[in-house]
């Protein structure tokens, strides 16, 4: 298994304005290692959907999605657990 490439749409970096900046240096770490295990211990795939995933920081979760015939890895949001799932069904 390789390396996958990382991509970040806009809307994750408005939704990183809104959090603690100490936070915010756990969650770029996590996104950061999501390259090469994408689908590791934390990771958890959403239900209803066939390639959404989450992945905890604390309260908050990083929401994406895993192409693997691309090796790609689509982050869509980051969210507080109680908000994001109704950001991201």
């Amino acid at each position: 298994m390789g390396f996958y490439k990382l991509e970040i749409k806009k809307s994750v970096f408005k939704d990183l304005k809104h959090i603690d900046k100490h936070l915010v240096k756990q969650i770029l770490l996590k996104i950061e290692d999501l390259k090469e295990n994408p689908r590791g211990n934390q990771s958890q795939k959403l239900h209803g959907t066939e390639c959404s995933h989450r992945l905890r920081v604390g309260d908050y979760r990083i929401i994406y999605q895993i192409d693997d015939d691309c090796n790609l890895i689509t982050v869509y949001g980051i969210g507080h657990r109680r908000e994001v799932y109704r950001k991201f069904p």
